[in-house]
């Protein structure tokens, strides 16, 4: 094994001791074992999943797509089902936007969304963005209907833990998933769904002993629909509903004696008008209405728990063409949150954003973006700006590089301020906002049919920045005075031909926690961030035939502001083969974790064993 992890780390340090300078054209997304993804010219320094990758990709959800895609990060309770999350650049799902098709889902409760609960054949696209109205955004777009007649889509996959444990270990998680949609019509019209079985009955050892993780068995599914119409020509209405559905056997840590029971129940509705001509042919429009429902239902031997969540929104959306040079945008937007909690109460929120911005073509190869947006709230003695400015600069056709700056703004959530103190948690009143002042430099380079390469240089400062902590198996929310959080990635594709590609990854970041009295000498890391990540991932298709084989390595990380406990490193290696049977017809098998590593992403929840993955899919008119 440690000439293994010496092989690969000496091949990726040669390979970036190499890696050349940077392009404006096709810039690949950063950092992670996954596939070969590109960002647009149009945003410089994003990250963008296309809905060819996600076809290309065989992960189970939204999550392992984008640790696969984008290279981000993750953190997961152990299994399908569990709590998983994705950390972009040293954040966790709390400080990241998340929007579907531009209406905020992020919950006002816990800042979290569950992105498990969005079926990834839905999506049309992911851009990952940075400053702004967040440190953090991820604009999910869902897929509009389109082509022509009638099309359908299903898939079957079974993963299975090898060695197998017993008989049922072989049949552990299902997951079947159809789609369908016709553009003939008038009104066209898409329908997703897609439902899981997964025990989550893998082996894992504690100390000199094989046990198997049991308690996690779920169930979930989904259904989602969206149907639009032209008024006019230049008039469209499209409207979306989509509900999700979990039932979920919580086990808990593994010194846990007490396991729970989890019913999640989630819905969002939308009704957009989008007008290409809105009063001058030099205006765009788009104006939203979106109400969102989330209810989670907790049982244990010792609590009880219901929190219902409605949350209204109206969005409008601009786009000025003044001028050949300048794009500007305008975007307001209204939403009121409502909680019902037997943990928090009764508790409201509104909040009005305004957001402008604008992108100038000074020259052939100077581009300046500048956005400001404002938050108004009850809550806010005075309103919160958060103005980002984007500078960047084409340095031939092959290379492109640039300079961005913000400043982003978070309240605590409902849950950190209000949650009512029990045996296992509680919330802060006295918590402060949140704020911090972000700049990062970025630059990529494309030498079509050679080589691909991103890189970027960031740092963020924060102060107020909001922890949940624990002290005696009790959790809660402070305010950890500042933190610094300064890293940098980089990802460079190499594409020699042949249908064969190689694309290297790394990432470093580099927090201090600077509450109380520590400071810069005390060396205090940030919870859960890794210092070092890499990747390599080899793939090939040829004719009919496509495989990869995926090695990545994160370095320790430590558990509490106090550093007082490390959770080791790992090394994964995943690797997988798709056979495209006919033109409608494909199998895949994916194997994960191939090398039986025991680790844990979070304390006291050990990660899945060795896997294997088969599936089938199948594709009509």
């Amino acid at each position: 094994m440690t000439k293994i992890r010496a092989a690969v780390a000496l091949t990726l340090a040669l390979a970036l001791l190499a890696t050349p300078k940077a392009h404006p054209t096709d810039i690949p997304v950063m950092d992670g074992a996954g596939l070969t993804v590109t960002a647009e010219l149009t945003e410089p320094g994003t990250v963008r999943v296309d809905r060819d990758d996600i076809d290309r990709s065989t992960a189970p959800d939204l999550v392992s797509l984008l640790a696969e895609t984008a290279g981000v990060s993750m953190t997961s309770h152990g299994g399908y089902g569990t709590v998983n999350a994705v950390s972009i650049r040293g954040l966790s799902t709390s400080r990241i936007q998340v929007r579907i098709d531009g209406v905020l889902v992020s919950s006002p409760q816990s800042g979290d969304f569950d992105l498990t609960s969005i079926d990834k054949n839905t999506i049309e696209s992911i851009t990952i963005r940075y400053g702004g109205s967040a440190a953090v955004t991820l604009d999910i777009v869902t897929r509009k209907p389109g082509g022509t007649g009638f099309t359908w889509n299903a898939g079957f996959s079974n993963t299975a833990w090898i060695p197998p444990n017993t008989g049922e270990s072989l049949v552990d998680t299902q997951r079947l998933d159809f789609s369908l949609g016709w553009s003939d019509t008038p009104v066209r019209f898409r329908l997703n769904a897609f439902a899981t079985r997964a025990q989550n009955r893998f082996p894992f050892e504690q100390g000199d002993t094989i046990l198997v993780r049991t308690g996690n068995e779920m169930l979930d599914g989904s259904v989602a629909a969206l149907a639009d119409t032209d008024i006019t020509p230049l008039v469209n209405l499209s409207a979306s509903a989509s509900l999700y559905r979990a039932d979920k056997n919580v086990a808990g840590p593994v010194t846990t004696t007490t396991p729970g029971k989890q019913d999640d129940l989630r819905s969002l509705e939308t009704l957009s008008l989008t007008a290409k001509r809105f009063f001058s042919p030099s205006v765009w429009a788009r104006f939203t209405l979106a109400h969102g429902m989330t209810r989670l239902d907790w049982e244990d031997p010792a609590t009880e728990s219901r929190h219902s969540l409605h949350s209204i929104e109206s969005i409008g959306f601009w786009k000025f063409f003044p001028a050949e040079t300048l794009d500007t945008r305008f975007r307001a937007t209204w939403k009121h949150d409502s909680l019902d909690s037997t943990n928090t109460g009764d508790a409201r929120r509104d909040t009005v954003t305004l957001e402008s911005g604008g992108d100038w073509r000074m020259t052939r190869e100077w581009n300046l973006s500048a956005d400001c947006a404002v938050l108004i709230s009850p809550s806010l003695e005075t309103p919160a700006l958060m103005p980002a400015l984007t500078l960047s600069r084409a340095f031939g056709p092959k290379t492109t590089g640039g300079l961005r700056v913000f400043k982003t703004f978070k309240m605590p959530d409902m849950n950190a301020l209000y949650w009512a103190g029990d045996t296992t948690a509680t919330g802060n009143p006295d918590l402060k906002n949140e704020t911090a002042l972000g700049g990062e430099l970025f630059a990529a380079h494309n030498a079509p049919g050679r080589f691909r390469s991103e890189h970027s240089l960031y740092a963020r400062w924060y102060r107020d920045a909001i922890i949940w902590q624990t002290a005696a198996g009790v959790w809660s929310p402070e305010n950890v005075g500042e933190a610094l959080y300064l890293g940098s990635d980089h990802r460079v594709v190499f594409t020699p031909g042949d249908g064969l590609s190689l694309t290297l990854n790394y990432a470093w970041l580099f927090t201090r926690a600077l509450t109380g009295d520590f400071t810069f000498s005390d060396g205090k890391r940030m919870p859960y961030q890794s210092e070092h990540r890499f990747s390599i991932r080899l793939e090939r298709s040829v004719r009919r035939y496509s495989w990869h084989i995926a090695p990545r390595y994160e370095s320790p990380r430590f558990t509490t502001i106090m550093n007082a406990t490390e959770l080791p490193g790992v090394f994964l290696l995943d690797a997988g083969m798709t056979i495209q049977a006919g033109p409608r017809v494909s199998f895949h098998l994916d194997g994960r974790n191939l090398l039986n590593e025991q680790w844990m992403s979070m304390d006291g929840y050990p990660m899945p064993a060795r896997s294997v993955t088969a599936g089938i899919r199948v594709r009509g008119k």
